[in-house]
């Protein structure tokens, strides 16, 4: 019998300790939002602000609108739309700020943690201490914690997933319904929830389950609807830069998949609860799996091969990291569920990840380190606002171009935004810049790292060197026309 320390051990006698777990995950979860509070009034970052808030912004400006045609194909991608619908909402009604946005995410971040431990009571026979711990594993994941209060749809669609996950094994089919909907709408990868249930009642229930597995495909008649509506109004099905990305060779699905199993079972410090459920599989009885963890596992293996073959980003596969928490835990309590130093091992294998939570190089916004990209980026900006006017030309390169194109990114003002000194160009992710195209030279190169890179030195046609800001692996330098 395990060893529980005595501030778990319950007590009937106060309605306290009936809801003890609970307590403890929402109390955990407000510490977590006081820590990021601070983030919230930050400027947005990388696809933040090239591609969500672009979308944002202009539903919110032009009419909000959840249809195709209601948003420029070069700013949606042929992407589904509820997401950019449900924040030009608030954007526009509630709280139109960056901080408004960032505050919006980060309560969808609380309620996903939170579903996470709803999720884990159905699959573990409603063990409550694999369910809290489960969902502690993801809230001090450093990919949790980077993705936390960005205005980007992984998030969201993880929310969702999981809710359609508890709502199915519930077998509240409306509900299930509207939120797997829902999760096809925010992502086209939503679609991986509908077929993973479908394929799971015809294993388990077989020729009886016919009918209950095309119920479970219901939802897919609303990306059905939403693909054709695109089809009439922007005439393709699915936006050709995203085709483009799509990749069936072996070689490519198969450096895919390498990767995101070395991250999501090794990388950021979990190679250490890796090690324990692994060995844990040798002491699992048969009975413990469930039909429940027959169906998480056809889910995460589903969203594995499914991003495989899309476009590589570590953030796309969010939505079957809560299924890699529950399960690991699950198999490493049936290890250690009799040993004293289960809570110990436990605490150690999570706070492994905080190690993490910062990389020495960049890694986009699967941890915290993308904090000190914004931070050299914002000092930047204020030397400019400080020591220039808006009479002086200047050019800017990705991300920190997308600064000097709206007031609504909180960062310059109307001196320096939309001025017709302002040379800032947004550029092809793909490209690079090439100063010579311009018809005249600005008198301000503005470069970043991580970021676009320049074809040509600035020092090298005629610019010096006036001011630089550096933190960590980010850094922007300014340079001025000799």
């Amino acid at each position: 019998m395990i060893l529980v320390p005595d501030w778990l051990k319950p007590k009937k006698s106060l309605p306290f300790f009936h809801f003890k777990h609970e307590i403890i995950l929402i109390g955990l979860i407000s510490i977590v939002f006081l820590l990021r509070v601070g983030s919230f009034s930050l400027p947005f970052f990388w696809d933040e602000a090239c591609t969500y808030s672009r979308g944002i912004f202009y539903l919110a400006k032009n009419g909000v609108g959840i249809f195709p045609g209601d948003l420029v194909p070069e700013i949606s991608r042929g992407h589904p739309m509820l997401f950019v619908f449900i924040f030009s909402l608030w954007y526009k009604f509630l709280y139109p700020s960056v901080f408004g946005l960032h505050l919006s995410m980060a309560l969808i971040s609380s309620l996903t943690v939170i579903s996470i431990y709803f999720l884990a009571i159905r699959v573990v026979n409603g063990n409550k201490t694999i369910a809290l711990l489960s969902s502690l594993l993801f809230l001090v994941s450093p990919l949790f914690q980077g993705l936390y209060c960005l205005v980007l749809p992984e998030m969201m669609l993880t929310l969702f997933s999981v809710l359609s996950l508890i709502f199915w094994i519930d077998r509240r089919v409306f509900l299930y319904f509207i939120c797997a909907s829902a999760t096809i709408l925010t992502k086209e990868t939503g679609i991986i929830i509908p077929a993973t249930i479908f394929v799971y009642e015809l294993i388990i229930n077989q020729k009886k389950g016919l009918k209950t597995a095309l119920v479970s495909l219901t939802p897919v008649i609303m990306f059905i609807i939403f693909i054709v509506i695109q089809r009439i109004q922007n005439g393709w099905f699915f936006h050709p830069f995203n085709t483009s990305h799509i990749d069936f060779t072996f070689d490519s699905i198969w450096y895919k998949f390498r990767h995101f199993i070395e991250f999501i079972f090794i990388k950021q410090g979990r190679i250490f609860i890796t090690i324990l459920s692994v060995l844990g599989l040798f002491w699992v009885k048969k009975k413990v799996f469930t039909n429940e963890w027959i169906l998480l596992f056809l889910f995460f293996i589903a969203g594995l091969a499914f991003s495989s073959i899309n476009f590589f980003m570590i953030r796309y596969i969010l939505f079957i990291f809560p299924v890699f928490c529950i399960l690991v835990l699950a198999i490493t309590y049936q290890l250690l569920k009799k040993s004293r130093y289960f809570f110990p091992i436990i605490l150690v294998c999570m706070l492994m990840q905080v190690f993490y939570m910062k990389s020495d190089k960049f890694r986009y916004d699967t941890d915290l380190s993308y904090l000190d990209t914004i931070e050299v980026m914002t000092d930047a900006s204020s030397f400019l606002k400080d020591n220039f006017s808006n009479e002086i030309s200047h050019f800017s390169v990705f991300p920190i171009s997308y600064y000097f194109t709206d007031t609504r990114y909180e960062v310059f003002d109307k001196k320096w935004v939309d001025t017709e000194n302002n040379l800032t160009m947004e550029t092809n992710l793909e490209s690079t810049p090439n100063l010579n195209n311009l018809s005249s030279k600005p008198n301000l190169i503005i470069t970043c790292q991580p970021g676009i890179p320049l074809a040509q030195d600035p020092l090298s046609i005629g610019y010096q060197e006036i001011k630089r800001f550096s933190k960590g692996f980010s850094e922007v330098k300014i340079y001025q026309i000799k």
